[in-house]
């Protein structure tokens, strides 16, 4: 979620659910959510946390879904997802809020696994909420379309609504296949805003 306010533009804040890298305490080795296969912190209570597969051919050394099998060989290092194998299938991490990825041919859809809840901050308490992250399509290893915006702060009579809105983005995929680099378009403001998301997790994944 890209956030527009009428006080000064910030990046997406929240709760991220699922699996992430682990290296905060208390995870460690000793502690009972750390996965010493994956090396991931897993949060108890998270569907399909505990059911992540091992790396393997193809997975650039990331976790794999629950149901998915890598291949048994490939033409990428260990050091790379295999693109032309899962494509952009996983998780990845928006801003530390936690994102399912789904990519069948060009078609590229991004839900959060949480919803994200935008507070309009209008001085009534008013919220709206959302899963949906972006929706794109894919020409080679770049990714064109549009991503949620949260607006707020800005008072009956200026001619912006507050709330959750769409606004035009275009992504770049790394050439590991494990980073998503781009810019959303700032429409009040009329600037570009550079963000970026990092995978987590290969295979088709579930909110």
């Amino acid at each position: 979620m890209r956030v527009l306010s009428n006080i000064l533009l910030i990046a997406s804040l929240g709760i991220w659910g699922g699996a992430t890298s682990c290296n905060p305490q208390p995870c460690t080795p000793e502690h009972p959510d750390y996965d010493p296969v994956t090396g991931l912190c897993v949060p108890a209570g998270v569907v399909g946390a505990d059911e992540l597969g091992p790396p393997g051919p193809g997975t650039g050394g990331l976790p794999t879904e629950p149901g998915t099998t890598p291949p048994e060989s490939t033409n990428v290092s260990d050091e790379q997802v295999d693109l032309a194998v899962f494509g952009l299938n996983g998780k990845w991490l928006d801003n530390g809020r936690l994102v399912c990825i789904l990519h069948s041919g060009s078609s590229v859809e991004a839900t959060y696994v949480e919803p994200y809840i935008c507070d309009h901050q209008d001085g009534a308490g008013t919220t709206s909420q959302t899963s949906f992250n972006f929706s794109a399509q894919m020409t080679g290893n770049q990714l064109a379309g549009t991503t949620t915006t949260c607006v707020y702060g800005f008072d009956e009579g200026s001619g912006v609504m507050n709330g959750i809105t769409e606004s035009d983005m275009t992504l770049v995929v790394s050439d590991d296949g494990k980073t998503l680099s781009g810019t959303w378009y700032h429409s009040i403001d009329d600037i570009y805003v550079d963000f970026s998301l990092t995978r987590e997790t290969v295979g088709n994944c579930r909110r």
